[in-house]
């Protein structure tokens, strides 16, 4: 039995015997080595009913990079919230484009913490994700427009200049994307330090609640925050 073996068989068997920090230890130790066998294991993790070890294995899985892509993009189709939420993590931290669609999917999840990591997901990959995201708020009546918004005020000034190429390729979003220049603009006028931005997917909803709101059209304010 190898290193890695060990490792995994640590994070497996450790479950029975409630050792959750030698669990979490076996996982970032995973993550530091890149081993693609511990892959499998690792998004197992992810569903596991201790938030710590969920953490760690997300982060771990973010480090191994990827192998780790499709695994966690199927796991965003789980029936478990605890599995999509962590995978949402991951996927932000590796910031692969290739996580943009299935990630805008789950802006209409059941679970608003899912929700919520989607959006900060998002945030996290950038660029790639800046276009399907406008091409999002199309639908203003979605559950998902307020962490559209979100998402792409939370991005900053990089983004500027797509979104103004956007909003003349896109004319049915200019309203909305003048607002979100308008916010991103304002932002950037603000002294440093004065505005704390989110680099956690858990900061992300008292934002939503008190940002991505006010910028929605005064037809029906998205609930379910």
């Amino acid at each position: 039995m190898d290193e890695v073996e060990r490792l995994i068989k640590k994070l497996r068997t450790g479950r029975r015997k409630g050792n959750f920090d030698e669990r979490a230890a076996a996982a970032d130790e995973l993550g530091h080595m890149g081993d693609e066998r511990a892959v499998k294991p690792l998004v197992k993790a992810l569903g596991d009913k201790d938030a710590h070890l969920r953490f760690h294995a997300a982060d771990a899985l973010a480090e191994i990079g990827g192998p780790a892509i499709e695994p966690l993009i199927k796991a965003l189709g789980g029936k478990d919230e605890n599995v999509r939420h962590s995978a949402t993590q991951a996927l932000g931290e590796m910031g692969d484009a290739r996580a943009v669609e299935p990630l805008i999917k789950l802006l209409e999840d059941e679970d608003k913490d899912v929700r919520s990591n989607a959006a900060w997901a998002l945030k996290k990959i950038g660029k790639p994700a800046v276009e399907p995201l406008v091409e999002a708020l199309k639908d203003t009546e979605s559950q998902a427009y307020g962490y559209v918004v979100c998402a792409l005020v939370e991005m900053g000034a990089r983004i500027l200049p797509q979104l103004h190429e956007l909003a003349f390729k896109h004319p049915e979003c200019r309203e909305d994307l003048k607002r979100i220049i308008s916010e991103i603009a304002s932002d950037a006028k603000r002294p440093s330090g004065t505005r704390q931005v989110s680099e956690r997917p858990e900061d992300i909803s008292g934002m939503i609640r008190s940002r991505a709101l006010d910028a929605k059209p005064q037809k029906e304010r998205v609930t379910g925050f």
